[in-house]
């Protein structure tokens, strides 16, 4: 379809990148030390894309590899974690307070109620562990319940299944978090329509959905049913959405969080070298729906 990447031909891939610093104008890095960051895959050219052998990462969004962490599980964390934090934590979305800002300081987390849809998914697992770490009193998720233990043990405090019907849902999210009016913060991690959120958040009081997708007609939807205190926001590319200080702060956090095991490296498969014919299969089963186990490249083969 040409989008994002359409005026960017020929297009390298991969914005994720981890690996061994060869050279570095900033004194935070020396050469041998390894480190992961976000890449910028579309600037004019090509040399802040992962899927090559060399690659330039941003000192103000990268950071060491955290202790006890090769590589490869490094390179799974930079997108999945800046989009599900900051749709989390960033005043643009969900708005609760960073984890390092002086609000947190004196904010009660314990209070919150937080609806997940599709948590299923890397960036639906992330957040219900970031709302757990931050102490978030009320996560309830939407899932395949071949998750639902996994879930639970991330943070969630009650997994819904997503196959049943919209009515049910709503009615189960309901009658957990103590009734519509308490639905005010929900993440909607999946899906490309939004019914289901739409029926969720509250009527009478001022909520939030944060998508990780266009909304499209989701500000329709909520008009239609009479919700007019309701905003829909959608998170853009995954870039850094913050200030330097915050970035900063952020890789600091991310990096105690998977150091110290609140944060789980996600499931991930290693592709050695760059073959066209594995990259290309795996890029299909994200076209196609298909369950995904996220491919991480080594793009000179074997370490």
């Amino acid at each position: 379809m040409g989008l994002f990447i359409g005026d960017h031909l020929p297009f390298i891939l991969g914005s994720n990148i981890a690996g061994t610093v060869i050279k570095s104008t900033s004194p935070k890095y020396t050469p041998g030390q390894h480190i992961y960051g976000q890449g910028l895959p579309l600037q004019a050219v090509p040399n802040y894309s992962g899927l090559q052998e060399y690659a330039l990462l941003l000192v103000s969004n990268s950071s060491p590899v955290p202790e006890g962490l090769s590589d490869e599980e490094a390179a799974t964390l930079p997108i999945n974690t800046s989009t599900s934090f900051a749709a989390l934590f960033h005043a643009k979305w969900l708005a609760y307070p960073t984890p390092w800002s002086s609000e947190a300081k004196s904010f009660d987390y314990s209070k919150e109620k937080l609806v997940i849809i599709g948590a299923g998914t890397n960036c639906g697992r992330l957040a219900v562990q970031f709302a757990k770490s931050v102490g978030i009193g009320l996560i309830v998720v939407t899932a395949s319940l071949s998750n639902k233990e996994e879930l639970l043990e991330l943070g969630a405090a009650h997994v819904i299944d997503r196959h049943l019907p919209e009515s049910e849902v709503t009615a189960q999210v309901w009658e957990v978090l103590g009734g519509q009016e308490e639905v005010v913060k929900v993440l909607d991690c999946a899906n490309w329509t939004f019914e289901v959120a739409t029926s969720l958040v509250a009527k009478d009081r001022e909520s939030f959905i944060a998508t990780l997708h266009q909304v499209r007609a989701g500000p329709e939807l909520l008009a239609q049913k009479g919700k007019s205190k309701s905003q829909m926001k959608v998170l853009g590319v995954a870039v850094n959405n913050w200030g330097d200080e915050d970035t900063e702060e952020f890789w600091k956090w991310l990096g105690k969080e998977v150091t110290e095991g609140r944060v789980k490296i996600p499931k991930f498969r290693i592709v050695e070298g760059l073959d066209a014919e594995k990259i290309n299969e795996a890029l299909d089963s994200y076209r196609d729906g298909s369950p995904v186990v996220q491919a991480v490249v080594r793009p000179g083969g074997k370490a």
